[in-house]
């Protein structure tokens, strides 16, 4: 009876010792399989991002590229004008080019048309930086 208790607890803790290891193992495992995969997808989603950022930079060259060789823009930042502002500088033209803001900028560096959203009433402040404001 001895002998057959003996094997018993010998064969249960070898059981336990095993089922120790094999679950030590798996967890390892899996756990290096779960951690590349994170590092994976981490690596995907950043890349989709820095592909975001180039394309609302190509979209906002473009902008700019537009904006800049266009004649009346050029007289403007030589010479600031209300005229200009009423016809071309819009809270819908500028939603529609979905920019945040807008600065027209001289040669002198001198800033002529900075606009600052107001998204809460989705219209624009707009103020001349030569005005007193």
């Amino acid at each position: 009876m001895k002998l057959g208790r003996n094997i018993l607890i010998a064969l249960g803790s070898l059981f336990v010792v095993l089922a120790c290891v094999l679950g030590f193992t798996l967890s390892r495992i899996t756990f290096q399989d779960f951690a590349r995969l994170e590092r994976e997808d981490a690596e995907l989603d950043v890349q989709r991002v820095l592909s975001a950022l180039a394309q609302r930079r190509e979209d906002l060259e473009s902008k700019l590229t537009d904006w800049s060789n266009w004649d009346d823009t050029y007289r403007y930042a030589l010479r600031p004008n209300d005229a200009f502002v009423a016809s071309n500088i819009s809270a819908e033209a500028l939603s529609a080019l979905q920019l945040d803001a807008l600065m027209i900028v001289n040669r002198s560096a001198r800033s002529s048309f900075p606009a600052v959203p107001m998204r809460r009433t989705a219209s624009w402040r707009m103020r001349r930086t030569d005005s007193p404001n």
